[in-house]
């Protein structure tokens, strides 16, 4: 039967996520920092990746 997580796979899953999360708030800054960009396209970027 199924005795527990596989705590590397746990680990590795972490890791993952943790890296995904700092390179996408690492590319929302480089974005907020490009200079000709205007509000409503960063509204809409951010509007179409929140939406489920």
């Amino acid at each position: 039967m199924f005795e527990g997580h596989d705590p590397y796979l746990v680990a590795l899953s972490v890791a993952i996520a943790s890296l995904g999360g700092y390179t996408g708030f690492a590319l929302a800054a480089r974005i907020r920092n490009t200079p000709g960009v205007s509000n409503r396209v960063q509204g809409v970027g951010r509007g179409s990746t929140s939406a489920p």
